[in-house]
């Protein structure tokens, strides 16, 4: 059984306006294809329905979509996850060497200072984290970086600790009739932003 987010935007009738409950820094596991044995640079592009919130779901999803000649890569991408009643807004980041490096921390700080995190709905947050959001800077690109997701079963979703290491794995086949192979080394992408702004907002809520 496949255990996916939502690409978000989803339908108009999706609940996002309950409030947040909590904040946390989890990993989400994201398809990508190529034709190289290895990859040397990491450079990929946004494709709805290739975020999964467990390894096996990422593994399972990959099965059907081979084609001779393909490679499959699966990154656990740390994200940042904004725990609502019934769903979970996560926010991840592509093509980046720091995590959520060029998001102002500053100002968001200064707008949660004015509206607390626990008193906005994940509609709010989903407005300040899209990639067209002024909180990115001048010139962040619109595609195939930021995106956001939706998912119910928020404890499926594993936490990471600043400390805790990430990985990223690459397929090889061993023909039609057996399952893919797995390789992995470890995702060493940077994220100490990305904790500083969970922290910052725990604080927030801690506050309150």
């Amino acid at each position: 059984m496949l255990t996916r987010v939502v690409p978000f935007p989803v339908d108009k009738d999706a609940n996002l306006d309950q409030l947040v409950r909590s904040v946390q820094v989890v990993k989400v596991f994201y398809v990508s294809t190529g034709r190289n044995a290895w990859w040397s640079t990491w450079s990929t592009k946004y494709f709805v329905g290739r975020t999964h919130a467990t390894l096996e779901s990422a593994k399972s999803y990959c099965e059907p979509q081979r084609v001779q000649g393909t490679v499959f890569y699966i990154d656990e991408l740390p994200s940042l996850a904004f725990v609502g009643d019934e769903r979970t807004l996560v926010v991840s980041e592509l093509n980046t060497e720091n995590f959520m490096s060029r998001f102002d921390v500053a100002e968001l700080g200064k707008l949660t200072d004015i509206l607390p995190v626990s008193t906005m709905s994940l509609r709010q947050i989903a407005r300040m984290f899209r990639p067209q959001s002024p909180l990115w800077g001048r010139g962040y690109p619109l595609y195939h970086s930021t995106f956001l997701s939706l998912t119910e079963a928020s404890d499926v979703l594993a936490r990471v600790a600043l400390t805790d290491e990430l990985s990223s794995f690459a397929s090889s086949s061993s023909g039609p009739l057996y399952l893919l192979h797995w390789a992995r080394r470890p995702f060493s992408k940077q994220r100490k932003t990305l904790h500083a702004i969970e922290a910052k907002l725990l604080g927030n809520i801690s506050a309150q």
